[in-house]
């Protein structure tokens, strides 16, 4: 009986870390991407003749909260359910083989990034994104720490030069 209820355990917690594990990932390779497209986007400011300091002083904080990690969850669970587990986990390998990658990325160049899982769309990785919350996070944290405003102003900025 012991035995039993120990080869249970032993079967039921490879999961339940797997699934850490996949928000583990999430979670820190999406603060890095979003840094590191920050500092893109800054470079592509740079290089049309704008000041990309102001972009960079408002940039949001990265970090997830709860309500990240209840979105991330929400996302993983939708693209294992599209893709498998095998596929978020290859999605996730490229996610974070894609950040070195960012340090020389232009806007340009990241239309040759593609992250998502086999059988996975855009307009489905987009819909993923926006059911669980993640798109309008995102948002209200670039609208609130004044990066929004400071990225379209010093696009426009450029874009005048």
């Amino acid at each position: 009986m012991i035995r039993a209820a120990l080869v249970s355990l032993l079967l039921l917690c490879p999961s339940a870390l797997f699934a850490q594990s996949q928000l583990e990932r999430l979670e820190a390779v999406s603060e890095q991407m979003n840094l590191e497209m920050a500092k893109m986007m800054a470079r592509e400011i740079s290089a049309n003749g704008g000041d990309p300091a102001p972009v960079m002083a408002a940039l949001p904080d990265t970090s997830w909260d709860d309500e990240y990690r209840a979105a991330g969850t929400c996302m993983l669970n939708q693209y294992n359910a599209a893709a498998g587990t095998q596929g978020t986990d290859s999605m996730l390998d490229k996610m974070e083989a894609m950040i070195p990658q960012l340090e020389t990325a232009t806007m340009e160049s990241l239309e040759n990034m593609d992250v998502r899982p086999e059988g996975v769309s855009e307009d489905q990785s987009i819909q993923i994104a926006r059911s669980c919350g993640m798109i309008d996070l995102s948002m209200r944290r670039m609208q609130e720490s004044g990066f929004t405003a400071a990225m379209m102003q010093a696009f426009s900025e450029a874009q005048g030069n």
